[in-house]
Parts: structure tokens; C-alpha cells; sequence
């Protein structure tokens, strides 16, 4: 009995010092602006807006045809730009371990060639709205 009660305090004691460190760093992915997802994993959902961290609102490109590159479609596009370089959302949503959502954002041309990305990069997403 005495071996188990010992077993359970130390469960605790890693539990609670365990929690912290995990308090610590969610607490620093809400209000880091240069925090990267540590683990991503693809979720699957189609809000009809995309709100950014930065203020941007994106909107849903619908379905079927688009442009996109490296195997990602453009999925989400500002309204009313028409002037290049175009700004677009690409690809699946990303997820971290504390539930933050992160797409890529890229600027990008549309060439003969096809879609040619200026910039990109992972960005945090603020909100999602449904119509």
C-alpha cells in the first residue's frame, strides 16, 4: 500500500509540474507574434470567412477550379483585390497541440505558367465565421 501511495505522488507531482510547462507555453502561443506550431496536424473544414490574426478577412474561393502551387489550391482570396500581387489563403488548416489554427498565407502572380508565389508563409488564424 505504501509503494502505491508513493507511485500516485509521484503521478502527481509530474502531472502538476507537467501542466505548468503546458500552461506556460499556451499562455505564449496566444501572445508571441513569432510563435511556430510545435506539433500540426490537417484538419478538414470549409468556414465560408477567414479572419487573421493581423485584422484580414479572407473569403471562401469555392469549389472546383482554382490556382495553387506545390500540390496546395487556393482556397481563400481577399475581396475586391485585383491588383497584383494577389494575397491568398492555400491549403488545409493546421492545428497544434492547444488547438490554435494556422494556413498559409502567400502574395502571388498568375503567369502563362501558371501560379507563381512571391512570399508565403504560416499564419495564425483569429476566427472562422460560417454562412
Amino acid at each position: 500500500m505504501k509503494k502505491l501511495i508513493i507511485v500516485v505522488c509521484i503521478i502527481l507531482y509530474i502531472s502538476i509540474s507537467f501542466c505548468e510547462t503546458i500552461g506556460e507555453l499556451k499562455k505564449k502561443s496566444r501572445t508571441d507574434p513569432n510563435y511556430k506550431p510545435v506539433f500540426v496536424s490537417s484538419v478538414s473544414i470549409d468556414p465560408a470567412k477567414v479572419t487573421l490574426i493581423d485584422g484580414r478577412t479572407f473569403y471562401n474561393a469555392g469549389y472546383g477550379a482554382t490556382t495553387g502551387y506545390d500540390g496546395k489550391r487556393l482556397n481563400y482570396t481577399l475581396k475586391n483585390t485585383n491588383k497584383e500581387p494577389y494575397k491568398g489563403l492555400f491549403g488545409d488548416f493546421l492545428i497544434d497541440e492547444y488547438g490554435n489554427l494556422f494556413i498559409e498565407y502567400a502574395e502571388f502572380k498568375i503567369t502563362e505558367e501558371g501560379c507563381k508565389v512571391i512570399s508565403s508563409k504560416i499564419i495564425r488564424v483569429k476566427k472562422l465565421e460560417w454562412e
